[in-house]
């Protein structure tokens, strides 16, 4: 019996939940821990982020509805509830091509190709629209506790930042590749970008390894014990924490479902993905190993 099999035995020897296999070709450790909890109806249009407001308990799915750099007016913002019930599918509309999104003191913030656009979460309308003459492909956002938006420019190598009502470019690296998802911690800004997550000081901007060999990072967002869950927009996520191998757990590739701008909601252990071409949002349950480390 070859090492790999050896390998695959072992791992089923273990417990009777879990299937750990080796995923072919790049030797990335595979564990079955998610169960679908729902699926929409293929109502959205491009779906390429989803965001839990924790506020009203509700989910905002972000749609292109067109091409991811086209200005056409065409896309629009849409309101979903925790079963997959949509509540409103074209809560906002007017946008060009939406993509990520942060929620801040009943505030959305919406990246929208070269501007930000800030929506009223009470009333569901455009309260305002930031710009910066630099901005080219505003891509992921997160928010910072203090309110402070960060905006990622995946084509300029280019992270921004809207702060007292200005968008402005805030840091540019030579160290960047490709940056897309991001996640604002308390003292620190992570970047997902292609097979690294990096790590950002907010005062001196210092830019330093943190996670390598991820893959390609679309979406990033934290689990819990310095875990992060990252997906490569192709149909995989991953488990990814520092100094360890990716922990794949789910992949709907060969389906050819993607997996865009995902989401976690911690204390209802629930993933979020939105699967882009093929107009839906899909939930995974994940279970409590599979936030614990391996």
């Amino acid at each position: 019996m070859n090492k790999k099999n050896l390998y695959v035995l072992h791992c089923l020897t273990i417990t009777m939940v879990f299937a750990c296999l080796t995923a072919a070709g790049n030797g990335i450790v595979s564990a079955q821990t998610v169960t679908k909890k729902w699926a929409t109806k293929k109502l959205f249009r491009n779906p390429e982020s989803v965001l839990y407001d924790r506020d009203r308990d509700i989910l905002y799915v972000a749609n292109i509805n067109g091409e991811p750099s086209e200005k056409d007016g065409n896309g629009f913002i849409s309101k979903l509830g925790l079963d997959g019930e949509i509540i409103a599918l074209k809560w906002v509309t007017g946008l060009n091509a939406p993509k990520g999104m942060g929620v801040f003191n009943g505030k959305l913030y919406v990246a929208d190709i070269d501007r930000v656009v800030e929506i009223n979460t009470e009333k569901g309308k455009v309260i305002g629209e930031y710009t910066s003459p630099k901005a080219r492909f505003l891509n992921d956002i997160s928010v910072h506790s203090s309110g402070t938006v960060y905006i990622s420019d995946n084509w300029i190598n280019t992270i921004f930042r809207l702060r007292g009502g200005r968008l402005e470019p805030w840091l540019e690296s030579s160290q960047f590749n490709l940056p897309n998802g991001l996640w604002a911690e308390e003292d620190r800004l992570l970047i997902g970008m292609d097979n690294a997550v990096l790590q950002v000081d907010y005062q001196k901007k210092n830019v330093t390894n943190f996670i390598m060999e991820t893959g390609f990072i679309d979406g990033l967002v934290a689990t819990v014990d310095g875990g992060y869950l990252v997906s490569d927009f192709h149909g995989a996520v991953h488990i990814v924490r520092p100094g360890e191998k990716a922990i794949k757990i789910l992949d709907t590739s060969k389906d050819e479902i993607k997996a865009a701008d995902i989401d976690f909601i911690i204390d209802k252990r629930l993933l979020l993905v939105p699967t882009f071409f093929d107009n839906r949002v899909m939930a995974y349950e994940m279970l409590n190993d599979s936030i614990e480390k391996p």
